[in-house]
């Protein structure tokens, strides 16, 4: 199989299932309707259909399922299976078996996880006010035929299908197509983060998410995953911002923006210490632009226990780092003269005086 066709597919395959994803994470981090009897059927079912789907159409019979658990699954581990089924597919999808059994089976496993998502997504559409990010719209169909007349001023529900017959047509169009679907889901995303970061400078938080939802729906990268929780958390929603670094990290452990903005909810939580865990973190990490945040914020945290010598010390760094940063060099000024006064400069300890620095 043509290297370009395995990425399309790879694609399209990740589309699905990250919109599922996205669906149970609403269900059970920012919802209670993971514990419906409801949902817990509609697992239970999804998990039984996942296995028959993989024994017959992957599997072929040739290995079978021992059984599943005789408890309820829930929906928080049925992600498990989830993501477990996407690296499966995936996997088949690298090794090179014949195109067209891959490319079937690979349709028929999207289109199984898109009508189990849309099942998923009714329970949270008429549950909760939760706005789960749909999926980019570039080789899936979308359908709206499941309403009535009556319905068509109301707010609906979108059923998602991959057409087989486009895909069909990408590949006989050839190398060209595909490389322009690329670069016009690379342009749309960065089009969406920059929208993002411009709502964000006009203070329209709201907005801002929106943006950056839809920039994770085309490519599920460290970087949007940061941007939706970093805009949840100018929402008020900080645990839904924690969630979406530790996703963040979990997916690019050497990124280092989701170790530091998760030590700065929790500092803004009152958990000093286990802030300064991530701090660290983030100053060890990799992939850093702004490599002098972590400094800050551990100069912040250090504020807040009164350690202002340590603070001093964190500021100072972040200074050697940045140092066109004009605020942080008034208030490293400020703390040092400060801490010269009190004499603290020239030994270690806490000044026991009470300073008022915000960054």
């Amino acid at each position: 199989m043509d290297k370009n066709i395995k990425n399309l597919l790879k694609g399209e395959l990740h589309c699905s299932t990250s919109y599922l994803d996205r669906i149970f994470h609403a269900l059970t981090e920012t919802t209670d309707l993971g514990h419906l009897p409801r949902t817990i059927d509609l697992t239970q079912n999804y998990v039984n259909d996942l296995h028959e789907f993989l024994e017959e159409q992957v599997l072929q019979r040739t290995l079978t399922f021992s059984g599943l658990p005789n408890s309820k699954i829930s929906t928080k581990n049925a992600i498990q299976f989830l993501n477990a089924a996407n690296n499966l597919i995936e996997g088949l999808i690298v090794m090179n078996f014949n195109s067209f059994q891959v490319l079937d089976m690979v349709v028929d496993y999207i289109n199984f996880t898109y009508d189990y998502a849309y099942l998923f997504h009714q329970i949270c559409f008429e549950g909760s006010e939760i706005e789960v990010q749909y999926p980019r719209l570039a080789v899936v169909d979308v359908d709206y035929g499941r309403i009535s007349e009556d319905e068509e001023e109301m707010e609906v529900l979108p059923q998602f299908q991959l057409d087989r017959n486009k895909v069909e047509q990408i590949i006989n169009f050839g190398e060209a197509k595909i490389s322009s679907l690329d670069w016009q889901r690379d342009k749309k995303y960065n089009d969406y983060l920059s929208s993002g970061h411009h709502a964000i400078y006009l203070q329209n938080h709201k907005q801002a998410l929106d943006k950056f939802s839809k920039a994770l729906s085309i490519k599920q990268t460290a970087e949007a995953l940061t941007l939706v929780g970093w805009a949840n958390s100018l929402l008020g929603h900080f645990e839904v911002a924690k969630s979406y670094c530790l996703k963040a990290i979990q997916l690019e452990p050497d990124y280092g923006p989701p170790y530091n903005d998760l030590g700065t909810y929790l500092l803004n939580d009152g958990q000093i210490d286990e802030s300064f865990k991530w701090f660290n973190l983030a100053k060890k990490s990799v992939q850093y632009q702004n490599r002098e945040y972590p400094y800050i914020n551990s100069g912040r945290a250090y504020l807040a226990k009164k350690e202002y010598l340590k603070a001093l010390e964190e500021f100072q760094k972040a200074l050697a780092l940045a140092p066109y940063h004009d605020e942080l060099r008034n208030t490293v000024r400020r703390l040092e003269g400060e801490l010269k006064k009190t004499g603290e400069l020239s030994h270690s300890g806490d000044s026991g005086h009470d300073f008022n620095y915000t960054l």
